[in-house]
This record gives C-alpha cells, sequence and structure tokens, in this order.
C-alpha cells in the first residue's frame, strides 16, 4: 500500500489487491510511486484512506490523465474510486487494450494524452467541506479517445476506459474548499500500470514465479504428472550402470546439438529491444484472444515480492464527491 503523511492507496484489479512493483518515495514532493500489471477487462478500484487527525481530504482521482473525480475522505475513514460519470449515469471502470492505427491523419494529436497513458494519479488535498444543495452533476465527456499511432511506444499496453453501467451507485455531491494549494497537493500518489510481459522486460517484474508458487498455481493432475516424473528421474540416477537402460549409440558424422550450441555466444539483447519484443508479444496476445486461437496464461508472482499492505474496509467506504473544479 502506497503511503505518505498519514494518507494511503492502493488498487484492486479483478477483485484482487495487485503486486506493487518499484515502489519510488520522494519525502520532498510528500509522493509516492510504484508499478503494477494490468489486465485486460478487468475492472479496477482504487481505495484510499485518511489517518490525519483533524483534518478532511479530497482525493482527486486522475485516469490517463481525465479526472474521474474527487473523493471525500473524513479523518479515520476510507473511499473508494470505481466509477465515471457518463451523461447522468455511473459506470464502472476496467483496462483495455490502447486502439492504435497506421493513418497519421487519424491519429491523435493529444501529446498529454499520450504521455498520461499508462497511469493513474491521485491529488491529496487537505479541504474543508460545504454541502450544497444545488450543485450540478457534471459529466465527463473525454472518454471517446482517438487511436494512436501504431509506431508511439504506447503500442501494445492498455488504458483505462469504461465498463457496465451501475445504477446501484448514488453518492452524495458536495463542494470543497481547498486548504492546500491545488497546484500543491499535500501529498501525490501515482501508480503506473503496464502489462505484466513489459515490466518483465524492462526488469520492474521478476521474470519468472519461484518454484513453490508455480506449483501452486498449477492443476492438483498437473503436479501429480510433475512428480512421477522426477521420482521416475530420481530412481534412475540412483540405479546402478547395469540397471539404466542403455543409450543408442551416437553417429560420429552427426554433429552433437548441445557441443554445437556450447560453442554460439547470443548476443545481449537491449533494454529497448527486449521491451519492443514484450509489446509485440502483447499485441499478439491480444490478437489471439479476439480471433479465439490463442488463450493467455495467468502469471504467477512470487508471494515473497509483495509489499505488506493493510486492509481497507468496505464498511468505511464514505461516497462522497467532490465537484470542486481546479
Amino acid at each position: 500500500m502506497l503511503g505518505i503523511r498519514g494518507l494511503s492507496a492502493y488498487m484492486r484489479i479483478g477483485g484482487q489487491e495487485v503486486t506493487e512493483y518499484g515502489v519510488i518515495l520522494d519525502d520532498a514532493a510528500h509522493s509516492v510511486g510504484l508499478y503494477v500489471a494490468s489486465e485486460v477487462d478487468k475492472e479496477l478500484e482504487i481505495l484510499m484512506k485518511n489517518t490525519l487527525d483533524n483534518d478532511k481530504v479530497t482525493f482527486r482521482v486522475y485516469l490517463d490523465g481525465l479526472i474521474a473525480g474527487g473523493f471525500i475522505c473524513k479523518p479515520g475513514r476510507s473511499t473508494i474510486c470505481k466509477h465515471a460519470c457518463v451523461g447522468s449515469q455511473y459506470q464502472t471502470l476496467k483496462f483495455a487494450p490502447i486502439v492504435t492505427t497506421d493513418d497519421e491523419h487519424a491519429a491523435s494529436k493529444d501529446t498529454k494524452f499520450i504521455n498520461d497513458l499508462g497511469t493513474i494519479e491521485i491529488r491529496a488535498h487537505r479541504c474543508l467541506e460545504q454541502i450544497s444543495t444545488d450543485v450540478q452533476l457534471k459529466a465527463n465527456k473525454s472518454w471517446n479517445i482517438s487511436p494512436i499511432h501504431e509506431l508511439t511506444k504506447k503500442a501494445g499496453t492498455h488504458r483505462v476506459t469504461l465498463g457496465a453501467t451501475d445504477p446501484s451507485y448514488a453518492p452524495k455531491l458536495t463542494q470543497t474548499t481547498l486548504i492546500d494549494p491545488s497546484d500543491h497537493p499535500f501529498a501525490t500518489f501515482l501508480f503506473r500500470y503496464r502489462p505484466l510481459a513489459i515490466l518483465q522486460a524492462e526488469g520492474i517484474a521478476p521474470l519468472t514465479p519461484a518454484p513453490a508458487a508455480a506449483e501452486q498455481s498449477m492443476a492438483p493432475e498437473e503436479r501429480t504428472d510433475i512428480s512421477t516424473h522426477l521420482g521416475e528421474k530420481r530412481r534412475q540416477e540412483e540405479a546402478g550402470p547395469s540397471e539404466r537402460p542403455p543409450r543408442k549409440a551416437r553417429t560420429s558424422n552427426i554433429p552433437n546439438p548441445r557441443e554445437s550450441a556450447s560453442e554460439v555466444v547470443p548476443k545481449p539483447e537491449s533494454k529497448e529491444a527486449a521491451s519492443l519484443r514484450a509489446q509485440l508479444q502483447a499485441i499478439q496476445a491480444r490478437l489471439d484472444q479476439i480471433e479465439g486461437a490463442g488463450s493467455v496464461k495467468k502469471e504467477t508472482v512470487d508471494s515473497s515480492k509483495r509489499i505488506k499492505k493493510e486492509r481497507i474496509h468496505s464498511r468505511t467506504f464514505a461516497d462522497v464527491i467532490d465537484l470542486t473544479e481546479d
């Protein structure tokens, strides 16, 4: 869980707390950030907590640079962002592949949006709440985004988009007076999200799970097959030379693949090349999903790499939306 100056935040994707990578804490700027692995079509939730003694806080959430709203949180309470306003309704939030095009005229020219893709930023301000009966709900009209050019470095990654309509969500609307200047938040939280393959290629997430974690992720029959194979191999190693199965004679004019391979020293792949390769793999995986020709295997992450999180219980959520404009 990200925490600084008595405030904290973390994410859930598909209802599960995310594994956090590469935490960066900047005490001077009162900011903290990290990386998380995004998954296509999985709903996301941002949970925030205020442990200050006296001050209310408004958490203003920006998804790929687009504001989803401000969320009022009293001392000792928690709040959650999992909706965006569209028209007169609220819709859930989820991850989706970035739409790309090779047409320069059709591609988005919004460089700020392109730069903000892959980020979820929370700006926390201490505030005074002013209840108002004439507050009007303003719909966010920025969700219909043009595709980006396929040659940008964001190709093959994800963005936050809208999910299902939630008619049961009816937050209280209010306005606030900020104690901290709008351009100097009391605290800032930054989540950078990428497909797991890209995080691994960039050295942010581990490449392979620990053996114990990998075995736990397997089906029971898979674990049985592996145990049987290892048991048979161990019996052969313990057996004497006469009990081992005879090896086939090697023909002298046929090269030994192992000997040949040992003489080849591959050129190390650069970090940029590895990142591009991971993006291509992510694009191919998405195409396989669309065409029904492939399936995505869920990566298992070593539980020892997890950062200990403080749970935020749903009974403490206070759904109060701050409509104050910057």
